[in-house]
């Protein structure tokens, strides 16, 4: 990563949330020879809301990427918008969970500041083969039955039971992405299933419009 950021002429740092103690050790050699670019912080389990909060509070880049591949989806986000936003809902698990559903929330709450949200697969993506300890046994329980079971119910509170704000998002989707890319097949917004039928069409040239009349 070092090497790619210095020939992007872009200064870059890592900081990492250790969550294990017995893992400090390891972590502050690994500091102590990165020159800097590498920033340990030490959270005694209080895992993911917390942790990347505090993670974040000590970086000092413009661009915050968020790179958690198990209970947390990779994000990036501007870090004074982090900030103004208050960053992750601590309110929406214990010292120790998991951070499931967390990353949709803070989707949903920049989104209703007004600013534009988007999706980027990863083309490639993978991991090392290996379950996580938030995926078996007693951590499996703890993080995707009851902590999902806590941080689902009050998401659907927040935005999803509340009508006229979720079709305000999924119509200002909508239109973003009429306005932003070209179909290539089928429209999405067409199918039984999104409920959202004869919402756009191609016109000549290529471009994407919705229909006359539709919403």
């Amino acid at each position: 990563m070092r090497t790619s950021c210095r020939g992007a002429g872009m200064p870059c740092e890592v900081i990492v949330n250790v969550d294990n103690p017995h893992e400090a050790g390891l972590w502050a050699q690994a500091a102590s020879a990165s020159e800097g670019a590498l920033v340990p912080i030490f959270s005694a389990n209080l895992h993911e809301a917390r942790g990347y909060n505090r993670g974040a509070k000590a970086a000092r880049g413009k661009i915050l990427i968020i790179w958690q591949v198990v209970d947390f989806a990779p994000s990036v986000i501007r870090s004074d918008l982090f900030h103004e936003l208050g960053g992750l809902d601590e309110g929406m698990s214990r010292p120790g969970d998991c951070g499931v559903v967390g990353d949709w929330e803070l989707s949903q709450r920049t989104w209703a500041a007004g600013w534009q949200v988007g999706y980027y697969f990863l083309q490639g993506r993978g991991d090392d083969g290996h379950m996580g300890s938030t995926h078996q046994g007693a951590g499996f329980v703890a993080c995707w039955v009851r902590q999902r079971d806590v941080a689902g119910p009050t998401y659907h509170k927040r935005y999803a039971a509340a009508t006229t704000y979720g079709m305000g998002v999924c119509e200002h989707a909508w239109r973003l992405n009429l306005q932003t890319f070209t179909l290539a097949g089928d429209c999405p917004y067409g199918s039984e299933d999104t409920r959202w039928p004869d919402n756009c069409t191609l016109a000549s040239g290529g471009a994407t419009q919705p229909l006359a009349g539709a919403r």
